[in-house]
């Protein structure tokens, strides 16, 4: 795995839109500045929580 120091950091607000937010994220880990990318869920009955942590494996939280 290589280490990563972001220059760039983005935070996402997110409830109920699993949809919208998997297209959001494709988008933000396909930039070249590679940006630490924080996902606050606010109690999502959706999915969404699981949707994120789904590629990310055990380093989610």
């Amino acid at each position: 795995m290589t280490a990563r120091h972001p220059s760039v950091g983005v935070v996402v607000a997110t409830r109920d839109r699993a949809d919208r937010l998997a297209t959001a994220l494709g988008r933000l880990t396909a930039l070249p500045e590679n940006p630490e990318i924080v996902v606050v869920d606010d109690a999502s009955t959706d999915g969404t929580a699981a949707m994120v942590r789904a590629p990310l494996g055990p380093t989610a939280c």
